[in-house]
């Protein structure tokens, strides 16, 4: 009877150390529930949003949540986005991190009564209020204002500034653009703006017929994708123009190295995407996130990509 006793108070005792470790070490803490949140990007992954995953897959790991990570087909389509959303609202999903597609008129009419039934963060864009709970971002005017500060300070006496823009009206492209095109306006810098759409075909060849046709000396691109184009189109000819832009990936640091592109503007993209799921998991458990979760940027050139600070933004699983 003794031996029996002692048994049942030793498995009690494993019983509730386990329950323990399951909610204090990583486990969800409310009601045994994991927390399962969708991301739908705006585009196909590439090597920006690869960064920017590894931050949430480690976020994930984190806080005992669970992710399901959407792509879309066709880049920046706010109409595929949108289906995947409802697809996954359908199926049970009550928190999502978007990478919107297109600017928030559209979104709006996107995304319907979603934020009624889920949480919804934005990652990279600022969405306005009723559209999302948090958004999560770097101060993308910010970012275009230190462009364009570089720029004139560098730049502004070389004749032609071209400007690359996607032309997908989300809120990061918009508010870099603004930010770039009012420093450069205030210091009398002339200079154009061309769109080149997401998935253009040879979209490298599509930015150096534009410098052409500009005649211009300095190029600006407001995004990953359009950013390693430019970097693309000039570094069989570096001298040919200075590439300036916003964002970083592999190849964009790769072409910064080599000096063809002359300095970016970028946000630490793991970081960008920890702070999205962490902002969605305390949502959905009921602690209220901030609505605008800053995501600091740097100015980076070849001369100061090594600095403990930028490496660590540039590098942030090691070389």
């Amino acid at each position: 009877m003794q031996r029996l006793l002692i048994t049942l108070t030793v498995l009690l005792f494993a019983a509730y150390t386990c329950v323990f470790l399951y909610m204090f070490d990583g486990g969800p803490p409310s009601g045994g529930q994991v927390a399962e949140v969708s991301v739908v990007i705006n585009g196909p992954l590439n090597k920006y949003w690869d960064q920017v995953k590894r931050g949430m897959d480690q976020a994930a790991s984190d806080l005992g949540a669970e992710l399901v990570f959407d792509t879309l087909v066709t880049d920046h389509s706010a109409a595929e986005q949108g289906e995947l959303i409802g697809r996954e609202l359908d199926g049970g999903t009550k928190a999502f991190v978007i990478a919107p597609a297109a600017g928030d008129t559209v979104m709006k009419r996107v995304l319907g009564g979603v934020s009624e039934k889920a949480v919804i963060v934005a990652c990279g864009s600022r969405m306005g209020s009723g559209l999302a709970d948090a958004s999560v971002s770097a101060d993308n005017r910010a970012m275009g204002e230190a462009l364009g500060e570089r720029i004139v300070a560098y730049e502004r006496f070389r004749p032609g500034i071209l400007i690359i823009t996607d032309g997908s009206g989300t809120e990061s492209e918009l508010s870099r653009l603004l930010g770039l095109t009012s420093v450069l306006s205030r210091a009398g810098a002339r200079y154009s703006v061309r769109v080149v759409p997401p998935g253009t075909r040879d979209m490298a060849g599509r930015v150096a017929a534009y410098a052409l046709t500009e005649n211009a000396r300095t190029v600006v691109a407001l995004n990953s994708v359009t950013l390693t184009a430019a970097g693309e189109a000039f570094s069989a000819n570096p001298h040919r123009a200075r590439v300036y832009g916003a964002d970083s990936s592999p190849d964009i640091v790769s072409l910064l190295e080599k000096r063809v592109i002359t300095c970016v503007v970028a946000q630490n993209a793991y970081l960008l995407g920890y702070l999205s799921v962490e902002s969605a998991v305390a949502e959905l458990r009921g602690k209220r996130a901030d609505a605008v979760v800053p995501v600091g940027c740097a100015v980076i050139t070849a001369n100061n990509m090594y600095t403990k600070e930028h490496e660590r933004l540039l590098f942030p699983f090691g070389r």
